[in-house]
């Protein structure tokens, strides 16, 4: 019996165990309408509005973000995609995108904006 395959493939394992995040993401299955009304902080700690709420434009899926206004005056909405969304216990995170990178995200279409029921669940990671 040999064991010089073994040493390629421990070799070829670390390699693969090294490409993982420290952490694994953990996922939540959520209901949309638990998401309506949560704050929504960017990476730097920037609270950016609330979810008023999630649509679909094309095959992807956004939070909507609002701020500011009263009565709908004044208000500015944001698309945030949802994979870049984390929950945490109180509100969503948005670990890898600061004030910033949120400013510059695309418009919404609204020619193109489908709105997502109350009662879907989407999968969500959790935040630490």
């Amino acid at each position: 019996m040999t064991v010089t395959l073994a040493r390629p493939f421990l070799l070829t394992a670390l390699t693969a165990l090294a490409a993982l995040p420290l952490q694994a993401q953990q996922v939540r299955e959520v209901l949309v309408e638990e998401l309506i009304g949560a704050p929504v902080t960017a990476a730097d700690d920037e609270r950016l509005g609330n979810v008023d709420r999630v649509i679909r434009q094309d095959d992807d899926m956004y939070l909507v973000v609002a701020s500011g206004g009263i009565l709908g005056l004044g208000r500015s909405e944001t698309a945030v995609p949802a994979e870049k969304a984390a929950l945490a216990e109180t509100e969503v995170k948005l670990p890898e995108l600061d004030s910033k990178a949120v400013e510059s995200l695309p418009d919404i279409d609204h020619g193109k904006e489908q709105r997502v029921a109350m009662d879907r669940i989407l999968d969500l990671r959790t935040s630490d």
